[in-house]
């Protein structure tokens, strides 16, 4: 995947991403509107949002694997 095309992804709706109703809710309830947003917080802080657990997490690593950005997430 070219350079442009991460960006495109990292700026989308969440809405347009096709990730899980139950992820969405969370980074929606949290204020989270983008991966980009998602991508600037901590992991241990993703899994502190209420209802955002393992499972989440897991999906949305694997989001971020699928589009060549997991080095993106913060530790």
């Amino acid at each position: 995947m070219d350079r442009s095309g991460q960006h495109a992804f990292l700026d989308k709706p969440l809405e347009e991403l096709g990730i899980s109703a139950e992820l969405y809710g969370v980074l929606k309830a949290s204020r989270i509107g983008s991966i980009r947003e998602a991508t600037e917080v901590e992991a241990h802080q993703l899994l502190q949002l209420p209802g955002f657990g393992y499972r989440m997490m897991h999906e949305f690593v694997s989001l971020l694997e699928k589009h060549q950005s997991a080095h993106l997430l913060q530790e």
